[in-house]
């Protein structure tokens, strides 16, 4: 292949361009002028470098992209768990806080009813206080009457 592109630039430059045959021959129409293309032939520079290595490294990406993938795999696998397990995690909370707010209601109503039990209990002592003191002046009365009498 380079020799044909050799082949070819040596029978390219020996090709007259048209903006020369124009100085040459004045006759042309310019109907025909416009036609011609100018700096239509490009230059081709070869893809290929020597030193270059002809194998691709595709096997080697490839490899590498399997690898990454099986790790992204690995991980996407992971946390699916990981999420499961705090899903279940937060279904037990749930749980637990839906018992907790049981537990805090009858919480509430032992609170009320210890309240009541006490108010129950200071009016029972002081109605007791004021039946020992009743029992008391009772007490001296008789005593009183059984002296004097």
């Amino acid at each position: 292949s380079r020799t044909s592109l050799a082949s070819s630039r040596q029978s390219l430059t020996s090709y007259v361009s048209p903006t020369a045959e124009r100085a040459v021959s004045p006759d042309l129409t310019g109907k025909r002028a416009s036609f011609v293309e100018t700096g239509f032939v490009e230059t081709l520079t070869p893809q290929y470098t020597p030193g270059q290595s002809i194998t691709s490294p595709q096997p080697v990406s490839n490899a590498e992209d399997k690898l990454a993938n099986i790790q992204a795999q690995q991980e996407i696998v992971a946390l699916k768990t990981e999420v499961e397990d705090l899903k279940e995690k937060l279904e037990t909370l749930k749980v637990r806080r839906a018992e907790d707010r049981e537990k805090l209601r009858e919480l509430e109503r032992v609170r009320l009813q210890l309240e009541q039990a006490n108010e129950f209990k200071a009016k029972i002592m002081e109605s007791q206080a004021q039946l020992q003191r009743d029992l008391q002046r009772a007490k001296q009365e008789v005593s009183f009457l059984i002296i004097h009498f």
